[in-house]
């Protein structure tokens, strides 16, 4: 995802405003992105978190009824995003800004 993210950066004219839907993922394409933002890539001008229980995600992904979005699948997701995540507790986190 990283390197398909670069090859996507080297086409688009990042002057302009344009929004990284889905990326990053994980705190590893969230220093690239911080990295590439510092040497001028592009400008990052905002950051959106979205938050939202298990149960709700759960409860969405298999409302849409695509054909990978099983229990057993939507799990594995879940456990590959809290150990690429949540594994360093101690790692700095996003700030919250109130009524956001």
């Amino acid at each position: 995802m990283v390197n398909l993210m670069d090859k996507v950066l080297d086409l688009i004219d990042t002057k302009q405003e344009f929004v990284l839907d889905g990326f990053p993922r994980n705190r590893a394409a969230s220093r690239l992105v911080a990295e590439q933002a510092h040497r001028g890539r592009f400008a990052l001008t905002a950051v959106v978190h979205l938050a939202a229980s298990e149960d709700v995600v759960r409860s969405r992904l298999l409302d849409r009824a695509a054909k990978t979005d099983t229990e057993d699948a939507i799990a594995k997701r879940f456990s590959e995003y809290k150990h690429c995540n949540l594994a360093n507790p101690g790692a700095p986190r996003a700030r919250r800004r109130k009524g956001v």
